[in-house]
């Protein structure tokens, strides 16, 4: 293992575990999730954020999930793969050598997505990447789980994009009751943030 700890989304290290990914499960489409995801838009709307992970987290539906794992030990055969619960979802972690690990969360909605492609450096690399509106969401209530100010950081270059370039409200409620139901000790002090912040 490399001694780096965190990584951001432009370094060779990431690039290269992304395109590994993304090769294997290209037609799966795999829906990135997360700061990574964050990250992505950021750097898409020329905005410079200097965001680092250890992990890169991916959503694919839960119907996938055997022919996804089939290909994953099929084609990934020299890396530590493990299996087990990740944010309460069955997943699985692939831990390269270099660069941050991926983790694949199956998940029995689909999740809203862009498809984007990113030019970083020389290379580009087209991600399905979850829609601002989910990650909104999801940033909002992983915050208020766990209080980390990395979260914080993501809510609000999600905000600010929002609110530059139009979001759609519908979208944004709908993903916003499913996790209240969900998460319902923090579905008010959630709805407080989301309208603050977007409305400041």
């Amino acid at each position: 293992m490399s001694p780096q700890n965190d990584y951001k989304l432009t370094d060779k290290a990431t690039i290269k575990n992304l395109e590994s990914i993304l090769k294997i499960l290209g037609d799966v489409k795999p829906v990135l999730i997360g700061g990574i995801a964050v990250a992505a838009y950021a750097h898409y709307y020329n905005i410079d954020y200097d965001r680092k992970t250890r992990d890169i987290d991916f959503i694919i539906n839960e119907s996938k999930k055997i022919d996804t794992k089939v290909m994953i030990y099929k084609k990934l055969s020299d890396v530590s793969i493990k299996e087990g619960q990740i944010f309460g979802y069955d997943g699985i972690e692939i831990e390269y050598r270099d660069g941050p690990s991926i983790s694949i969360l199956f998940k029995d909605k689909e999740v809203p997505y862009n498809e984007i492609e990113l030019k970083m450096g020389k290379r580009k690399v087209k991600l399905y990447i979850a829609k601002m509106e989910y990650l909104l969401v999801d940033k909002i209530f992983t915050y208020l789980d766990r209080g980390e100010e990395k979260d914080l950081k993501d809510i609000e270059i999600l905000s600010y994009l929002m609110k530059k370039y139009g979001y759609d409200k519908g979208l944004l409620d709908k993903i916003f009751d499913e996790y209240s139901k969900e998460y319902k000790k923090y579905s008010l002090e959630a709805k407080n943030i989301m309208e603050k912040i977007l409305s400041e």
